[in-house]
């Protein structure tokens, strides 16, 4: 746990595998709006097939609801750096999720917003690691609520 989690929360994470090739090293990239970051992209390594991870406009409580509007402005998409600002090379991903609302409140708010409970995760995270580390490194979150 990294002292930005926030206590009592839920997480869930998952390793990234290409849907094309099923590789699982990747080139990522960080969406931004005139505004600040936006969304994670990545790339495969191994095909070049490229996806969307995470979308702050869609993707979680405030993507959900809305709140997020204004970063569907232009957006531009340039590689991500790791904690020491350096370009990341082929990494393995994996994304994770943090729900803290308690669970009778997450029911609710999902059938009000008629998605599944699981969409309105609160925090997004990425930790990446090179094929030749066994550590994994905390490198990208945003707040989702």
């Amino acid at each position: 746990m990294t002292p930005t989690e926030p206590d009592g929360a839920e997480f869930v994470a998952f390793e990234l595998s290409c849907p094309t090739c099923l590789g699982d090293a990747f080139h990522l990239l960080e969406l931004s709006a005139s505004l600040g970051p936006a969304g994670i992209r990545a790339r495969c390594a191994a095909c070049d097939h490229e996806g969307q991870v995470f979308d702050a406009t869609t993707d979680g409580y405030d993507g959900v609801y809305g709140h997020l509007d204004f970063l569907k402005t232009a957006q531009t998409a340039k590689p991500l750096e790791g904690k020491s600002d350096v370009l990341l090379g082929a990494v393995q991903v994996r994304a994770g999720f943090s729900y803290s609302i308690p669970m009778s409140e997450l029911m609710e708010h999902a059938e009000e917003a008629r998605v599944e409970p699981q969409d309105l995760f609160d925090w997004f995270y990425i930790l990446t690691k090179t094929a030749d580390v066994e550590a994994w490194e905390w490198t990208w979150d945003f707040e989702c609520a």
